[in-house]
């Protein structure tokens, strides 16, 4: 089994341009962990790659998100003549939009 986890922060101000008064600041907490995972034979691997992010200061309208993508299983070698592999991949299609599985 591999695991790799990253955690990362970064944070900024935002001013409207209409009310001077009016400042919010952020703190946004990223975690990503990598996760491969291969039977004692080698034919088999489940792999993914999973990120979660939260605004831990000031909420923007999203709880925590999570997010699985780059999800695989595959097997290598059967019957000594197939690789066969079952992949799901996320696209985020833009700014505010549905994801796309494919």
């Amino acid at each position: 089994m591999n695991l790799r986890l990253n955690t990362y922060f970064y944070s900024w101000e935002r001013a409207d341009s209409t009310n001077p008064d009016f400042e919010t600041s952020h703190l946004k907490g990223y975690q990503n962990l990598l996760i491969g995972v291969n039977d004692k034979s080698k034919k088999w691997s489940f792999n993914t790659s999973l990120l979660t992010q939260e605004d831990i200061v000031n909420k923007s309208g999203m709880d925590l998100i999570i997010l699985f993508y780059n999800l695989y299983i595959k097997g290598t070698n059967l019957w000594n003549a197939l690789d066969v592999q079952n992949r799901s991949t996320i696209c985020l299609c833009g700014r505010k939009t549905d994801r796309l599985t494919g």
